[in-house]
């Protein structure tokens, strides 16, 4: 097979009709050998029954019938395991996905490891859709623009090569199993194609308040582990606020009991702020292995840097400023924050470079291919 298409349903008998024969219509036309595998949750409305009917019209169509287990992320993961094509598609069953561009999404895995079908770049965009679908989508978007620098992570209409999926540890949650692969999938381009999405014409939507918190908490657990900058930056930022604190207490304990001046007090303040950071920044915001003390060492250069910054803020600030030691404090801090994790993003907490393997299907060193229109590459270590 070349193309593996996964439909994932629940209550979809009044379009999977049509559904199939826009489907099987656009393989036949592009000349592309593929299989569908509907995967459907035990739909009160029997959508598997008449799905098995279907097989003896289609050739190449599979049905998986779940009467354990819901929800449509686990299903794209049945039908990413039943597939036996190295390249897979995601659609839904309602027609708010466009058949005729399952030929766009497949031509683009020439060229990229996952294609996406996008409403956020140049050609795409929504129709039908009320203000508060909107508002919370773009919400959604905003939030999964910390771990991905794809336009619409949000899409539930990709393709990708099977082995973007090698040892990537999928646990999602909900709906977007997309941004799932994003963050935890083992790719270097991404290609997002144009098209317009329009709203379900038959059938109930799924979207519910108990979808948009089971995204914001799939988001919460991804933001954990995302290895791209700005996911890094939000977790460095919060450990350096719990530093903060940590940080202020110590100078206020030091000056109001300690009757120290409030210069050295902040000297040792910062020393005590740099281990706390340190092991929440190699545990948490980084991730990273390596010697501890080669670590911590290139660490506390890093924050002394930056420690000469605090000073002479602070100095300037209380001194020429004459503000209060703990405001200047807190100005201080948050002036040297962005060479702090800048220089230990770039040297601390360095990921070690990988040679790429050869690539599988062309038989060579995969290129990295900048500046595409609508595509972008991600070339992270994994």
């Amino acid at each position: 097979m070349d193309l593996s298409i996964i439909v994932p349903t629940y209550n979809e008998s009044e379009n999977l009709e049509a559904l199939l024969a826009q489907v099987f219509q656009v393989l036949k036309d592009n000349d592309i050998r593929g299989e569908v595998i509907i995967v459907d949750d035990d739909s009160p409305d029997r959508t598997w029954e008449l799905a098995q009917g279907l097989t003896r019209k289609y050739n190449g169509l599979r049905v998986i019938r779940r009467q354990s287990e819901k929800g449509l992320a686990t299903a794209v993961l049945a039908g990413f395991a039943a597939a036996t094509s190295s390249k897979l598609l995601v659609m839904d069953a309602d027609l708010s996905h466009p058949p005729w561009l399952i030929s766009k999404l497949y031509k683009a895995l020439d060229e990229a490891d996952i294609s996406v079908a996008s409403r956020n770049v140049k050609g795409g965009g929504v129709r039908n859709w009320p203000a508060s679908r909107k508002a919370i989508s773009w919400g959604a978007t905003q939030i999964a623009s910390l771990l991905t620098d794809v336009k619409d992570p949000m899409s539930g209409y990709f393709a990708l090569h099977k082995e973007v999926l090698d040892g990537a540890d999928l646990n999602p949650k909900g709906y977007k199993i997309l941004l799932e692969i994003l963050v935890k999938g083992k790719y270097e381009k991404v290609r997002e194609v144009p098209f317009v999405f329009e709203d379900r014409r038959v059938g109930t939507s799924k979207m519910s308040s108990g979808v948009i918190t089971k995204y914001v908490s799939h988001s919460w657990s991804l933001l954990k582990v995302a290895k791209n900058t700005r996911a890094q930056l939000v977790r460095f930022l919060m450990v350096g606020g719990l530093g903060i604190l940590v940080n202020l207490a110590v100078l206020w304990a030091l000056v109001n009991f300690g009757s120290m001046n409030y210069l050295p007090a902040a000297t040792l303040s910062f020393v005590a702020a740099v281990t706390f950071n340190f092991a929440g920044n190699r545990l948490f915001a980084f991730r990273a292995q390596g010697s501890v003390t080669d670590q911590y060492a290139k660490f506390f250069i890093v924050s002394a840097a930056s420690l000469v910054v605090n000073l002479g803020a602070l100095y300037v600030l209380v001194n020429l400023g004459h503000l209060w030691y703990m405001v200047g404090q807190i100005i201080a801090i948050l002036t040297a924050t962005a060479c702090n994790f800048a220089g230990n993003k770039a040297w601390t907490f360095r990921a070690a470079p990988t040679v790429r393997p050869k690539d599988v299907r062309t038989g060579a060193l995969r290129a990295i291919v900048l500046g595409n229109v609508h595509g972008y590459d991600k070339g992270r270590a994994r």
